[in-house]
């Protein structure tokens, strides 16, 4: 009898055993599966009126595109002596919201003699933004040329001002991803897009308005004239007001020209410079601040200890940007409160017998508050950290971002654009798009610049 007792005992025991990792295993998928449920119900929450749109005729685009190049465009470093024009429409990247509706093109900039030297986003609808962003690499159309080829199921989508990804619909749901432009592999965004579904869906209702609507046919009144000028255009060029940095009025692209071991020139530095990867994460505050710091050094002889190097070179301004994190020090989702962004910057120079006084503006004030502000510090020679803190996305580099203005620039069809460093690059971004992004934040970011 006792013996039979263990025996059952023991089967008993085997069989529960046995069934632990099975239950686990099914555990674990259930977990997932509701997991992703939960995801992918609040990626359908994400809504804007994008598909009620009127889209643009592709000839109007052209006919913006060409506006931009001549206003804007001539007055950049980068298409001096040049012979630009948008590419052929075969070769335009349509960009989507996140259920399909194509609201802005992706257009290449090609020069006569060398083919494709950049890119321009162009709003694609009648009451949206007219552009959002100039970049002078072609990295982004290669990236998504290569995605297109390898997974032609692919949308290409955009997150206003600054963020290019792609979305693949299946029977398992929306996956989102954020494209890489340097070959490496695309961020799946899928879960960071769930997280801020409120703040996103809130981004792309910035898309249409009244006002977009009103400047669009501005600008497209300003092309027509353009076209029918000829060459008298010169009339039509003058810009409102062309705000910049004295290093660009001085004929030169190079705002902080630091060349790397390939040869290679960049603007401004780069937190992917850090060789800590949780300094490579959080850094572009003190990035921005080793920006502002290295700029006022060589415009002013009385802020010349604000570097603490003889010369420029990519390890010198490495071993700034470690000084500049230190004392910024970022919080593990980095630095996103603006007085302290400067008042570390302001200990910093204080440190080195250099006396700076900060001025900040949130970007709760007024667009024209705001503008009036960059425009202050760079006439003053100033460049203007920018912190943004719209959504955050994994993987990110232009979200809840520090980027370093340059440029101010208003043509006379009211088209605004800000010129950045940004990761070590130069970019353009629509200044109203912009301002309506970074105030949209959940959270309050803005402009600072040092006197």
């Amino acid at each position: 009898m006792k013996k039979s007792v263990r025996k059952l005992v023991c089967l008993v025991i085997a069989a529960v055993v046995g069934c632990i990792p099975t239950l686990s295993i099914q555990a674990v998928a259930e977990n997932a599966h509701a997991e992703m449920e939960a995801i992918q119900e609040k990626v359908s929450q994400i809504t804007s009126d994008i598909s009620e749109a009127t889209p643009l005729e592709k000839t109007d685009i052209q006919d913006l595109v060409n506006y931009q190049i001549n206003t804007y465009i001539m007055t950049e470093h980068e298409a001096k002596g040049k012979t630009l024009s948008p590419g052929e429409e075969s070769a335009w990247i349509p960009l989507a919201d996140l259920d399909g509706n194509c609201f802005a093109y992706l257009v290449p900039l090609v020069d006569q003699e060398t083919g494709e030297i950049g890119y321009i986003t162009m709003g694609a609808i009648e009451d949206g933004f007219t552009k959002y962003m100039l970049a002078w690499d072609t990295g982004l159309l290669v990236a998504y040329r290569d995605l297109m080829g390898s997974i032609p199921e692919a949308v290409p989508v955009f997150f206003q001002p600054l963020q290019y990804g792609y979305l693949i619909d299946s029977e398992e749901g929306k996956q989102i991803f954020l494209i890489q432009e340097d070959g490496a592999e695309a961020v799946d965004i899928t879960a960071s897009v769930a997280e801020n579904a409120e703040q996103l869906t809130a981004s792309y209702q910035t898309v249409r308005s009244p006002e977009n609507a009103a400047r669009l046919e501005s600008s497209l009144d300003m092309a027509d004239q353009i076209q029918q000028s000829g060459s008298a255009r010169s009339a039509v060029r003058a810009a409102v007001e062309d705000v910049r940095l004295s290093c660009e009025w001085k004929g030169t692209d190079k705002f902080v020209p630091i060349v790397d071991f390939n040869g290679t020139t960049w603007y401004g530095g780069n937190q992917h410079w850090y060789e800590d990867s949780k300094r490579e994460e959080r850094g572009c505050g003190p990035v921005a601040a080793s920006n502002i710091m290295y700029y006022m050094s060589r415009t002013d002889s009385k802020y010349k200890k604000l570097f603490p190097y003889s010369t420029l070179s990519f390890v010198n301004f490495r071993g700034f940007m470690n000084i500049m994190y230190d004392y910024i020090n970022p919080a593990p989702f980095g630095e996103i409160s603006l007085s302290s962004w400067a008042s570390d910057t302001v200990r910093y120079a204080s440190d080195n017998g250099v006396t700076l006084t900060s001025n900040r503006c949130t970007c709760t004030k007024p667009k024209v508050f705001c503008e009036n502000f960059i425009k202050t510090g760079l006439n003053l020679d100033r460049p203007v950290g920018s912190l943004n803190l719209a959504a955050n996305w994994e993987g990110s580099i232009e979200a809840w971002h520090w980027v370093t203005i340059t440029k101010y620039f208003q043509s006379s069809g009211d088209d605004r654009w800000v010129a950045v460093s940004t990761v070590g690059k130069r970019k353009s971004l629509d200044w109203d798009a912009y301002y309506k992004n970074i105030n949209q934040s959940l959270l309050a970011g803005g402009f600072a610049y040092f006197s």
